[in-house]
């Protein structure tokens, strides 16, 4: 029950990182009537971090044209799992994941060329690579 003056009411969020907001209102009750509330936005505590996007580029590559290089059985499945686990377990959007199977190394690096202009400093990134290493 609102008191006659001035009430503060403090609404608090948390979201799935347990980054928290709060925001603070005050509501007026004069001669039984509930007034506007006048909202004033809290300063967050220092330990939490404000973040953008999460971006993924994931990498699977199980097929060489090389044929030194042996095939792998298993890249492209476990990085569609690891895409599967992003979107359900954790917050990526599926827009934010390009996903590379079988790609070669000019498509890498002009999928990274893409994503340097289109992240900002706040957002996130993942990058998963599956699939033989080579020098």
């Amino acid at each position: 029950m609102l008191k006659i003056g001035n009430n503060e009411v403090t609404v608090k969020a948390t979201d799935v990182l347990k980054n928290q907001t709060a925001t603070q209102f005050i509501v007026n009750r004069a001669s039984g009537q509930v007034m506007a509330a006048k909202p004033s936005v809290l300063p967050l505590p220092d330990n939490v971090i404000q973040t953008g996007k999460h971006h993924a580029l994931i990498i699977a590559v199980q097929n060489y044209a090389n044929p030194e290089i042996t095939k792998l059985d298993y890249p492209v499945s476990d990085a569609g799992l690891l895409i599967e686990t992003l979107t359900t377990k954790y917050t990526f959007e599926k827009e934010n994941i390009k996903f590379l199977q079988n790609p070669d190394r000019r498509t890498i690096y002009k999928t990274l060329q893409e994503l340097k202009y289109k992240l900002t400093t706040k957002d996130n990134l993942l990058i998963f690579y599956a699939g033989h290493g080579t020098i």
